[in-house]
């Protein structure tokens, strides 16, 4: 039996609490952008853990998340795969030149709306093959792989070793990641598991951070992305504890009469460490050398310190000049993890041999000493506890460089003996540990639409830190390329418009656009899911647009409103849905209310492009470049209002068992009121029932019959479930079956509100009533208790033998009528519309109002964040529509309702607990279920807030067709995870 949660934020209260994550680092593919690090030394390379969450961009083109190797025939690499089917989670390892695919899941990962937490595991020390590499993707273990090979036990991994080792690039390929990580733990000598970094919320269920407090061995780090002094900072290693630096290696050379040394590169140096360059000459000083900063610098005394990091751009050697052409020696000495804490001064000139000690502030730091002399073969200092790491004690000046291993608080003179005590000097440098830091590549801190220091965030940590908008690649034209985090946006050939993540329908908000190119028609503004994607936005009745020739279209209606804008403007969007208005800001000046009295609806901020345009998005997820309004907030999922109901299972779920014959009982989390179970693996009917009428009493969608009995079929229905009983129908022995169940939590009571009186039990929080009536065979009205109008309602016969009329608003706003058994289409319906009280019926039609007979009705209306009823046009491609629902649906029911001969497909998590979701059961048949991407069949990507079609199925994407989809949330998005 299962029992499906999704895999959600932060508590219901959506304020701070808990362990909150600050700030995360885009990676953009287009700017290359990766991180590196070379272990000073190899740590363990058979039991690990990667722990990260990531928010994708990019679609269809790969991206590793983590990766390291020795070179192109030698490297292990983590992340989503290019080639079919793409979009998978793989890790793939090259030994020697040959490959194997350890992992490829038949999951696929293309939610671009919300957060992920990867987990990825190894042991290979593990005697059972497949325990030596797990994958967890929020906190559920994928066990389904398209391709698995399991490493040799004891086989030694390529990262993790003192090779490169790699973040968001897979060593040597352009398949760099794009998007967006936070909370990046890599463990060295354990193999851990989800809860060591996450934890079930207590309000909503669900998944969550949490601060990870174990230890993380030799070569472990922990990157937060949250220091912002520069992009070394930004990705430099959090973890608790001290640290040392640790030498690498050194080169010296020494020149006679010459204003030009030239010194080897230390070998083994990587990107990220750090490299001190001392120089001492007989007169004079150096001269400034590019990708240098000078330490120190003395024309009278002759001394020089450099710094550099490495960053794998330097050539194999240095040439240093200085300003004139006396003797000159120098040393360049490399340290890892290292980087500059103190300098000290310089030592006496009297020809005593110490030097004047400095406070270390850090710990496990190194002080590093320079003592040198002005005469031939004076160098060979020594100092006790000090190793000499380079010294060249025949030339003329003569140096040496020392270091030794100190403590925070150390401090005295320190004295040097050897040499020569003519004219010493000594100068002493403090490097302190830094952790196990990585090096930064194409990463920008520069204050544009370049900027990846983002508070993007997996957590509601405040108004300005949780899940932000971005632009929508599964809701766009065909001629939209999206990049760098799904915030720019180019366009090619001819017009299209691209939608946001978040869609809103009150509240104030404010967000900036920036053409990155010149545009000749690019438009700026708002647009319904309704409004085409292949034209641009202002087009129709319910989108609104600011075009870059300083014009506001609506419905097509060009008028001229305020400044032109171009590249290097920033136009500014401030939409107020409590007001019905619209204001654009061109570089902080407002352009006056562009339109008012816009309709309620539920609107998405959208760019339209032509041609060769381009524009950079913000949502506030980085520094906007004009302050907002008063009283305007950032487009993330804080800000939006607090659902009803936080938790979707609390009301709905799906139920999986196998069949035993006898008892068993099933506890979907709350009191069953409305159960619909269908064999999976069985052509048998569908079973529906209900609390009030009662156990052993089932109706059957997929016919006509009214009312059966069967003492044997869905008994005990109590507080906590109910039993399936033991008829074949819903447990025969072996078989597998899926129950829905919806929960109307409260008793029935007596309605009097309509013109004949019902028998109701009512969750006006959920949305949903059951409703049982005698006809009278008048036209009657009937109260249903839900205190809004009904957007669904399913009605049947229950003495007599009838259809099941499916009454809906949802096509267009107006009444009609489908039948649940059947394939036909819509029809308009001849009934009075309901209202907020009451149904009505034509008491002429055995369908609604027979004299005598009984009739129960089953009434929904939309909750924001829980239940959806609407509709959508088909576009008969494989890059289907995208369905905004504003929560991650568990399950949802389909129906063309333009033309008939096509099924009510059935989808949800529990049978397709990750995406693609192909396993198809049908409401008017009674066919088992069935898995294929055929034209009838469901092929869709459920995601964290709608759903994606990924085929050209005429029973739910026919190009042009119209139909209605009925969905129930695992949990609002304000709190959901990717999918």
């Amino acid at each position: 039996m299962s029992h499906f949660h999704n895999n959600a934020l932060i508590g219901a209260s959506g304020q701070g609490g808990g362990y909150n994550i600050e700030s995360s680092l885009r990676f953009r593919s287009s700017a290359s952008a990766y991180l590196s690090r070379t272990p000073a030394v190899a740590g363990n390379r058979q039991t690990f853990t990667y722990s990260v969450w990531i928010k994708r961009g990019d679609l269809g083109n790969g991206g590793y998340i983590a990766a390291g190797g020795a070179d192109a025939n030698n490297r292990l690499f983590i992340g989503f795969r290019t080639s079919t089917p793409t979009d998978c989670f793989v890790i793939n390892n090259i030994t020697s030149g040959v490959s194997a695919a350890y992992r490829a899941t038949n999951s696929l990962y293309r939610d671009i709306s919300a957060w992920y937490h990867i987990v990825v595991a190894f042991d290979t020390t593990q005697a059972t093959a497949a325990d030596r590499i797990k994958i967890y993707v929020n906190n559920q273990e994928i066990t389904s792989f398209e391709t698995s090979n399991d490493p040799a036990q004891n086989a030694l991994m390529h990262v993790n070793n003192n090779t490169p080792n790699y973040i968001g690039q897979n060593l040597i390929d352009t398949l760099y990641f794009d998007g967006y990580m936070t909370e990046f733990n890599f463990i060295d000598g354990q193999a851990l598991t989800p809860s060591d970094f996450g934890e079930t919320d207590e309000d909503t269920g669900v998944w969550k951070p949490k601060k990870y407090t174990g230890t993380y061995g030799t070569n472990g780090y922990y990157l937060p992305f949250s220091d912002n002094t520069s992009t070394t900072t930004l990705v430099s290693d959090a973890k608790p504890g001290t640290f040392s630096p640790t030498f690498i290696s050194s080169n010296n050379n020494s020149g006679a009469s010459t204003s030009s040394l030239a010194i080897t590169k230390p070998s083994g140096v990587a990107p990220g460490d750090l490299m001190i360059a001392f120089f001492v000459m007989g007169s004079g000083e150096m001269n400034t050398l590019s990708g240098w900063t000078e330490l120190y610098s003395s024309s009278s005394l002759n001394r020089t310190i450099l710094s550099r990091i490495v960053d794998g751009s330097e050539g194999a050697s240095f040439t240093f000049t200085s300003t004139t052409t006396d003797n000159m020696s120098g040393s360049i000495v490399a340290y890892r993890n290292a980087e500059l804490d103190v300098v000290g001064t310089m030592g006496n000139s009297d020809g005593s041999p110490d030097a004047p000690g400095i406070t270390v502030t850090k710990n496990s730091s190194i002080l590093l000493g320079f003592p040198s002399s002005n005469q031939e073969s004076g160098g060979g200092y020594t100092s006790s506890g000090f190793t000499v790491r380079s010294e060249n004690t025949d030339a003329n000046p003569s140096h040496s460089v020392l270091d030794k291993s100190v403590d925070s608080g150390a401090t005295g003179d320190i004295t040097f003996t050897g040499g020569n005590t003519l004219f010493n000097r000594a100068i002493l440098l403090s490097l302190s540990g830094t952790g196990n830091n990585f090096f930064p590549s194409g990463i920008s801190l520069t204050a544009d639409s370049t900027y990846d220091y983002m508070k993007d965030v997996p957590t509601l940590t405040d108004e300005d830190t949780a899940n932000f908008a971005t632009l929508n690649p599964l809701d766009k034209g065909t001629n939209i390329t999206v990049t760098n985090g799904n915030l720019d946006a180019s366009g090619s050939v001819s017009t299209n418009s691209i939608r946001a993540t978040i869609g809103v329908s009150s509240g104030k908000w404010y967000w900036e656009a920036d053409p990155s190119s010149t545009p000749s028609s690019g438009r700026i503004g708002i647009s319904s899911s309704t409004s085409s994607l292949g034209e641009n936005i202002g087009k129709d009745i319910t989108s609104y647009a600011y075009s870059s020739q300083g014009n506001k279209v609506n419905n097509d209606s060009v008028v001229a409103y305020g400044d032109s804008y171009t590249t290097g403007d920033i136009v500014g969007v401030a939409l107020d849905l409590d007001g019905g208005t619209i204001t654009f800001y061109k570089n902080g000046v407002s352009q006056g209310v562009a339109f008012s009295s816009i309709p309620s609806n539920t609107y998405f901020p959208s760019i339209g492009i032509l041609s060769t345009e381009s524009f950079t998005i913000n949502f506030g997820q980085r520094p906007f470049a004009y302050t907002p309004p008063t009283g305007y907030k950032t487009l993330n999922t804080f800000n939006l209002a607090e659902p009803t109901i936080v938790d979707g299972s609390q009301y709905f779920n799906s139920e999986l068992y196998t069949g035993n014959g006898g008892y068993q009982f099933i506890n979907p989390g709350f009191r069953p009121d409305l159960i619909w179970i269908k064999s999976r693996s069985g052509v048998v009917n569908h079973i529906l029932g209900d609390r009030i009428r009662g156990e052993g009493v089932y109706l059957s969608p997929n016919n006509t019959n009214g009312d059966t009995s069967d003492a044997n079929l869905l008994t005990n229905i109590g507080t906590f479930g109910f039993a399936p009983g033991s008829s074949t129908l819903a447990n025969d022995s072996g078989e597998s079956y899926v129950a829905w169940v919806w929960n109307a939590d409260s008793t029935t009571v007596v309605n009097t509100n309509g013109s004949i009186s019902s028998n109701v039990a009512v969750n006006t929080t959920a949305g949903f009533s059951i409703v049982t009536y005698t006809g009278t065979g008048s036209d009657v009205t009937v109260g249903h208790g839900l205190g809004a109008t009904p957007k669904v309602i399913i009605l049947k016969n229950r003495t007599s033998t009838s259809e099941w009329p499916f009454y809906t608003s949802a096509v267009d706003g107006s009444f009609d009528f489908l039948y649940l058994n059947q394939t036909t289409g819509k029809a308009d319906s001849t009934n009075t519309p309901p209202t907020s009280t009451v149904f009505s019926l034509s008491g002429g039609s055995n369908n609604q109002g027979t004299l005598n007979n009984d009739y129960v009705a089953y009434c929904f209306v939309d909750i924001p964040g829980f239940s959806k009823i609407g509709s959508y046009t088909g576009n008969g491609s494989t890059d289907g529509p995208f369905i905004y629902t504003g929560f991650r649906p568990a399950w949802i029911m389909i129906k063309r309702v333009n033309t008939g001969g096509n099924n009510w497909t059935l989808s949800d998590t529990a049978r397709n607990p990750y995406n693609v979701a192909d396993l198809e059961l049908d409401a008017n048949n009674d066919s088992a279920e069935g898995t294929n991407t055929s034209s009838g069949s469901p092929y869709m990507d459920i995601l964290s807030n709608g759903f994606k079609h990924r085929n050209t199925s005429n029973g739910n994407n026919a190009n042009g067709s119209t139909y209605i989809y009925f969905a129930f949330a695992e949990n609002p998005f304000k709190y959901s995870l990717a999918r």
